[in-house]
């Protein structure tokens, strides 16, 4: 069966190949064969590497101080994203959030890695969980090539082969931000939920624990189903609140509809804004003030004082 190569450019295939990925992973990416890649590549005048020089790679320095290459794959990690026994970081999403694929990319340039994009076609996967069939539409994978750092990481997040919690985890917004993109929700009344199916309960209430001490989220494990699966919820408003705040600049615009219901929560009370903010700027004593609005000195005293309605400014 004949190949059409023309779609092959011989110099982006050099660049792409000078950064370290091998001619097989292009292979895969472009739909052709290893040999296409190769005879185009030495059309161009490109060395072809060995297979011993195709293996481990290291990363180049780091191009940002703002986050490093541990909160890439850990954020990740987290969610649906896992390093497989070639040693790559993989993270599979459908075409609707190929964006944050396009995202993590960015990401991973910035701290000196690449990676490269796989198409899937649309599939139909059993969800053992819910004991049902789902079918899924087109997708693309992105992987990373096999980095030496991956197998430190590989060691933190897959002792004895399972997949585990660091004990070292530092969630940062950048951390928490992918892995809400990847595993978060928000249900109609702006509760903020992560859904850690795969991990056990010592490793969410790390997580929970985390949260707390590193963002100062208050958060809870709720089991799923009655089962042993559990996942994590942010329920109180000003604590979902303050989450959006911190991750929402790190959240790719094809992910933020998961926090389009974590609003402000409205506040109610006898007085409106206009009247609370009249009050606190008159001259009037707290008794006379009582007296027209009908309520108690002690009560005007509390507004006039900031100590009730304090979200009036």
């Amino acid at each position: 069966m004949s190949m059409n190569t023309q779609h092959l450019d011989q110099a982006k295939l050099a660049e792409a190949y000078a950064t370290g990925i091998s001619a097989a992973e292009l292979a895969r990416e472009y739909g052709v064969s290893r040999w296409s890649i190769t005879t185009r590549l030495r059309k161009a005048g490109v060395e072809i590497r060995s297979s011993a020089k195709q293996g481990e790679r290291v990363l180049e320095p780091s191009l940002t101080d703002e986050f490093t290459y541990r909160e890439v794959v850990d954020g990740l990690l987290l969610g649906d994203g896992s390093i497989g026994q070639k040693v790559n970081l993989r993270l599979e999403q459908s075409d609707v959030r190929f964006g944050w694929l396009k995202q993590v990319e960015e990401h991973l340039r910035q701290v000196g890695a690449t990676c490269s994009f796989l198409p899937r076609a649309p599939k139909k996967s059993l969800l053992k969980s819910e004991n049902r069939v789902v079918n899924t539409g087109s997708a693309h994978v992105l992987y990373t090539p096999c980095y030496q750092a991956n197998h430190v990481e590989k060691a933190r997040w897959y002792p004895g082969g399972v997949k585990r919690v660091p004990l070292d985890i530092q969630l940062t917004p950048f951390v928490v931000a992918h892995w809400f993109s990847g595993d978060g929700s928000c249900d109609s009344n702006g509760a903020l939920a992560f859904y850690t199916n795969s991990f056990t309960a010592d490793g969410v209430d790390l997580l929970v624990s985390r949260l707390a001490s590193d963002l100062g989220i208050h958060a809870h494990r709720a089991r799923k189903n009655r089962t042993n699966q559990y996942f994590i919820r942010v329920t109180r408003v000003d604590e979902a609140m303050k989450l959006k705040k911190a991750i929402e600049p790190w959240m790719s615009e094809c992910c933020l509809y998961k926090l389009r219901f974590v609003r402000p929560k409205i506040r109610q009370g006898r007085f409106s804004r206009a009247q609370v903010l009249a009050i606190r700027r008159s001259k009037l004593s707290s008794t006379e003030l009582a007296k027209h609005y009908g309520v108690t000195q002690s009560a005007m005293s509390r507004i006039q004082r900031g100590i009730t309605y304090k979200w009036v400014e």
